[in-house]
């Protein structure tokens, strides 16, 4: 038997569900020769949460492409208690898709937050955004209470503001503090991979 406390909210765009599913093959499965296979067939991005660091990945996210160093960032997440389902956001993206990092070529290390801004696209945020006024609204939040960088997490609807350090994080944090009841905000320190 296994009991999961869960702290990242359902329908939030941030793989809850996909790291507690990594995180049990992990425990249980990760020598075996299939984990990889039975962790695609969960989600696409399960097998990354197989080995969690800042990488690119290719394919639907089971290829491991090489380690990403980033600078030392602070990232305020901003959570609409609105859930946007994955298969929604989907079904109305029309497109188009930025060409792949093997297209791109971006670069393995990023000195400062103004190097990795360029890169910092998601696909799917103008269609969560169309769908979620929420979304919109916190991305002008987090930009209004100084966030040097915005892109949004995943499928949606939360959105992530980037900091160059921990006291302007929590200086955005204060600044939020009568938008708590509408919002889940949590400051977080991005980690490095080990070489980083």
């Amino acid at each position: 038997d296994v009991t999961l406390f869960k702290y990242i909210p359902v329908g939030a765009g941030l793989g809850g569900g996909s790291s507690d599913a990594g995180a049990i093959l992990r425990a249980y499965a990760l020598g075996h020769p299939e984990v990889v296979s039975l962790a695609l067939k969960l989600g696409a991005d399960v097998p990354f949460f197989l080995a969690p660091r800042v990488s690119y990945r290719a394919g639907v996210g089971e290829i491991d492409a090489g380690s990403v160093r980033l600078p030392k960032l602070w990232a305020l997440l901003l959570f609409p208690r609105a859930p946007l389902l994955t298969a929604q956001v989907f079904r109305a993206f029309a497109g188009p898709l930025t060409p792949g990092f093997a297209v791109a070529n971006p670069p393995q290390v990023f000195k400062t937050l103004n190097e990795l801004k360029p890169w910092l696209k998601n696909d799917l945020e103008e269609t969560a955004c169309r769908l979620s006024r929420e979304s919109q609204q916190a991305r002008s939040l987090l930009t209004a209470v100084g966030a040097k960088a915005v892109v949004m997490s995943g499928s949606g609807p939360t959105m992530v503001g980037l900091f160059e350090g921990r006291a302007e994080g929590r200086r955005a944090v204060r600044l939020l503090g009568e938008q708590k009841t509408k919002y889940w905000i949590r400051l977080l320190w991005v980690l490095q991979n080990e070489d980083g």
